[in-house]
């Protein structure tokens, strides 16, 4: 049991912390679509994509136990496909760990 709680508690403990991110951006009530967002074979994987269709704004956000190990340039990068449905909205980049809960 131990081996398969240390294997697996990285991967646990990631989720429920995008689960945790998700539902406080959801009870700010900024955003009227709110999810994750990936591309065939996983790739360019959002942790959360929140949009506000009245303003007409989006957020990017990367989700990581520790945010220093979150790069914002490879956010916006990873998000360039998903933008281009969103033209002539504006975009937000942020990086969620757990010094933000």
């Amino acid at each position: 049991m131990k081996e398969i709680i240390t294997r697996d508690f990285s991967t646990y403990s990631g989720r429920m912390l995008e689960d945790y991110f998700i539902q406080k951006v959801k009870t700010e009530k900024k955003y009227n679509l709110i999810g994750t967002y990936w591309e065939k074979n996983n790739q360019n994987e959002i942790d959360i994509v929140a949009v506000n269709e009245l303003k007409k704004t989006v957020l990017f956000a990367e989700v990581k136990r520790q945010k220093k190990n979150i790069s914002l340039e490879k956010l916006k990068y990873k998000s360039l496909h998903l933008q281009k449905q969103f033209e002539g909205y504006s975009f937000t980049f942020k990086a969620f760990g757990m010094e933000d809960m």
